[in-house]
């Protein structure tokens, strides 16, 4: 149970640090930021991360100046982590190579999960660095609802980890 408990909260933690560069990104990619598609988002399509971040952005109700800087932002944000996004197919090439034989290359694997890791890390900043400064473009009212839109999805976190452990419990 401990060793199934400890798998799953790594499972987690690597999860969240994906999630993290992820909704960081979509945040500052959403094209319902644009006037052209406000409206057009229904329940149907915000689901998900991508789907929470562009319902948020549209209740932020962004001025044009806030649109424009944060489509700029997230095209520096995407410019400057563009080299750091991983190859799945080299990841898989190199984990069959250190397999191979009778003795697996440890380092080799190792090597492999730490510069993925640097790389998360550095996107992470990349993206905490972009969203901040998003976040200083907003007036205080907007400041208010995204800060209400966090707890209400910490909360929901917590709901999610009280399951998992009931679950686990069983």
């Amino acid at each position: 149970m401990n060793r199934k408990l400890t798998t799953i909260t790594l499972a987690i933690g690597f999860a969240t640090l994906g999630g993290v560069t992820v909704i960081g990104t979509q945040a500052l990619a959403q094209e319902a930021t644009t006037s052209r598609t406000r409206g057009m988002m229904g329940p149907a399509m915000a689901r998900g991360a991508q789907g929470r971040v562009a319902a948020l952005i549209q209740e932020l109700d962004l001025s044009e100046e806030q649109e424009a800087r944060a489509k700029q932002l997230r095209e520096e944000l995407r410019e400057s982590t563009r080299d750091t996004r991983p190859d799945r197919g080299e990841d898989m090439q190199t984990l069959a190579r250190a397999l191979e034989g009778e003795q697996p290359d440890s380092e080799a694997i190792h090597a492999m999960i730490d510069e993925r890791m640097a790389n998360r890390t550095q996107t992470a900043h990349a993206t905490a660095d972009s969203l901040l400064e998003f976040y200083s473009l907003l007036e205080p009212e907007q400041r208010a609802v995204v800060l209400e839109r966090l707890d209400e999805l910490e909360g929901r976190r917590e709901q999610r980890r009280e399951r998992l452990r009931e679950r686990l419990e069983e």
